[in-house]
């Protein structure tokens, strides 16, 4: 096992930093935001929780403050990136490939960094817990993208697994590279993965999908497989409005990252049945129309003749510019369009 393993959170949407640490010894923070400003420290009620006399978490982060306290939490504010994106995807390709416009590399910055440290013979080496593999591990040489331990395995009948592992590992090391070399080191990492796993005590019932992914980083950790990194998310936190103070949507989310709301469960279940309801014709409800592309352009006369009161007129004009057209282009059968149809309207 590796000295250091780095293991990176991504709050994914952008968690609203100044609400979070928030800055309460900085007068203009409470002049900038009336509604959303965190109470100074010491203040009757839910306030910020002092840290250094100028920043403080904000209350519902009450359970790193002990982290703090013993040194073991160390906050890095007031950093960013040099975007102007108003796009979150884009903002994240950005940050998470250490570099900012259109030739930015494809690798990601930590891919770069395992790169710099040397080779690894570890299939372990660098993990992440998500549906795709993120940016900031794009390039990097044997990093794994998963989203349970238990359901990383090959598809095949426990009777017939051996033998179409062996199959598999014959196939990879005659390819060439880098297709051989990618197959024998996912066969690796399946192979370590499935040791892991046969170990699992099992994630407590309340236990939320953020907390399972640090309880696999965990066991990764302990079982010693050269784990160097660890990628893992918590997404939510874009929040464009309710965000609040102390109370208010991101107030609310914070407790969720380590447990389990069952309430959250119930409210999903309850959203689904109105939507399969909604999906009936039968029982949907009659609902405002939505203004269609037709309503703001005419529509083209050829296609609608009965809506357009000087239709003959139109079509007259458009059979003269076709032929105007046509002889232009030396005979071709070319049709003029009405704006209604190069803007849609005929779609």
């Amino acid at each position: 096992m590796s000295d250091r393993i780095l293991v990176l959170v991504s709050l994914r949407g952008g968690v609203d930093a100044i609400n979070a640490v928030v800055p309460h010894g900085d007068p203009d923070y409470y002049r900038l935001r009336p509604t959303l400003a965190i109470p100074r420290p010491k203040t009757p009620g839910a306030a910020a929780l002092d840290l250094d006399g100028f920043y403080g978490f904000h209350p519902a982060l009450k359970p790193l403050l002990a982290l703090w306290e013993r040194r073991e939490l160390a906050v890095v504010h007031a950093v960013g990136w040099p975007g102007v994106s108003h796009s979150h995807f884009e903002a994240w390709e950005e940050i998470e490939s250490g570099a900012v416009g259109e030739d930015r590399p494809q690798s990601g910055w930590l891919a770069r960094a395992l790169a710099a440290k040397g080779d690894s013979r570890s299939p372990l080496r660098a993990v992440a817990f998500a549906d795709t593999l993120p940016r900031l591990l794009t390039g990097a040489l044997g990093a794994t993208v998963l989203t349970s331990l238990e359901e990383y395995r090959l598809a095949a009948a426990a009777d017939r697994r051996g033998r179409f592992e062996h199959a598999l590992r014959a196939l990879y090391a005659r390819t060439a590279f880098p297709v051989g070399a990618a197959g024998l080191a996912t066969l690796d990492a399946l192979t370590a993965i499935e040791r892991v796993a046969a170990g699992r005590t099992g994630d407590p019932p309340e236990a939320s999908p953020f907390a399972r992914q640090l309880g696999m980083i965990a066991r990764l950790v302990q079982a010693n497989v050269g784990l160097e990194a660890a990628s893992a998310e918590l997404n939510g936190w874009d929040l464009h409005f309710a965000e609040g103070s102390t109370s208010g949507a991101m107030a609310r989310h914070r407790p969720r990252a380590g447990r389990h709301d069952p309430r959250r469960g119930r409210r999903r279940a309850r959203r689904a049945r109105l939507r399969r309801v909604a999906g009936s014709r039968a029982l949907a409800p009659r609902l405002p129309r939505r203004p269609r592309h037709h309503d703001r352009f005419p529509r083209c006369p050829a296609r609608s003749p009965a809506r357009a009161p000087d239709a003959g007129r139109t079509r007259a004009r458009l059979s003269a510019l076709s032929e105007e057209e046509g002889s232009r282009t030396g005979g071709l059968n070319t049709e003029r369009r009405s704006p209604a149809c190069e803007l849609g309207g005929c779609a």
